[in-house]
C-alpha cells in the first residue's frame, strides 16, 4: 500500500465475507498511509479509494446494504461507494469516473472516454493494397492514443542511468575517484 495512490476495493453484495475483507483493506491502507505520514487520526486522511458493492444484478441474493457501507465510509474524505455489475456492465465506468473526480486526475484518463483508432495505410488505393506507410487519421481536436504490440518498457535500472547522464551529478573527487549522488530519494 506504500506506493499506492488510488484505491479500488470491490466486494460481491451476496457475500459478508467479501464486504468485511474490504473493509479490512480499507482500514490496513489508512493505518499504512497515515502511518507514512505521521498523523493519527485516520479521519484526517484524503486517499482518493472507491469501495465497490460488485454482482448489482443479484439483488435478490443481496446479503449487503448500501446503506451499510455508506455508514463504514462515513465522514472519510476522498472514499466514495458505487454498486455495479460487472458482468452486465453496469456502472463500470461510473467507478473510475468517481476516482478521478476524487482524485482530481482529468477525465480523459477514464476508460469511458477512450475509443480505438483504426489505423489507415497511406498510398493504398482500393487496386493496390501495397503498404507504404501508416497514418493514423483523427481530428486535430480528438485525444488519441495508440497501442505499439511490440514496445518493451525499459527497466528501472536504464531510467536511472539516462536520468544519470542528463543532469550529470557525477562528482570527482580530490583523489581523483567519481562519486555519485542519487537523484530519487
Amino acid at each position: 500500500y506504500f506506493s499506492g495512490d488510488l484505491f479500488i476495493l470491490v466486494y460481491s453484495i451476496d457475500s459478508r465475507e467479501s464486504f468485511e475483507e474490504a473493509i479490512r483493506l480499507r482500514e490496513q491502507i489508512l493505518e499504512c498511509k497515515g502511518h507514512c505520514a505521521g498523523l493519527k487520526s485516520q479521519k484526517t486522511l484524503d486517499i482518493p479509494m472507491v469501495i465497490v458493492g460488485n454482482k448489482a444484478d443479484k439483488e435478490s441474493e443481496r446479503v449487503v446494504e448500501a446503506s451499510e457501507v455508506t455508514k463504514q465510509i462515513e465522514g472519510q474524505h476522498g472514499c466514495a461507494f458505487v454498486e455495479s455489475s460487472a458482468k452486465k456492465s453496469v456502472n463500470v465506468d461510473e467507478v473510475f469516473l468517481r476516482l478521478f473526480e476524487i482524485a482530481k486526475l482529468p477525465s480523459e484518463m477514464s476508460p469511458s472516454m477512450h475509443r480505438r483508432v483504426q489505423p489507415t495505410y497511406i498510398g493504398s488505393t482500393s487496386g493496390n493494397n501495397q503498404r507504404k506507410g501508416m497514418s493514423i487519421r483523427r481530428k486535430m481536436s480528438d485525444a488519441c492514443g495508440t497501442v505499439a504490440p511490440n514496445v518493451r518498457r525499459p527497466s528501472i535500472r536504464t531510467d536511472l542511468l539516462v536520468a544519470q547522464t542528463r543532469t550529470g551529478r557525477t562528482k570527482t573527487s580530490p583523489d581523483g575517484a567519481r562519486e555519485s549522488k542519487c537523484l530519487i530519494q
